[in-house]
């Protein structure tokens, strides 16, 4: 999604180092500005009409994650990141059999949507 040609306006927010690293990490191998990563963000979970807001945590369905559509299987970075937790805690989870995963060698694998379906308690 290239928005070069809409009007823009500036913001400015101050990110943790670790945020703002992500965006650069993700923009580069994405091949995208960090304007237009930040707004296909914005527009994927956000949105306000009128003095009403709906923030949707989870991606909709045509959000690029990753260079791919919905990348079906994790490793523990990814799904303690998509978790918003430390890797120590997802695996722990995982070891204890209170989150779904499967052991593969020594690499955990998780798979997406059964992550966040137990997010979401289903």
């Amino acid at each position: 999604m290239t928005l070069s040609s809409e009007p823009t306006r500036a913001i400015y927010a101050r990110v943790p180092p670790q945020v703002a690293d992500k965006l650069d990490r993700a923009a580069a191998k994405l091949g995208l500005s960090k304007r237009d990563v930040l707004t296909s963000l914005i527009g994927d979970h956000l949105d306000v009409e009128g003095s009403d807001i709906m923030w949707r945590p989870h991606p909709a369905p045509s959000t690029i994650i990753s260079g791919e559509l919905h990348d079906a299987v994790l490793d523990l970075a990814e799904a303690a990141e998509l978790l918003r937790v430390l890797e120590n805690d997802v695996q722990a989870l995982a070891e204890s059999g209170e989150i779904p995963g499967r052991r593969i060698s020594s690499a955990w694998r998780f798979s997406r949507q059964a992550l966040l379906d137990w997010l979401g308690g289903k």
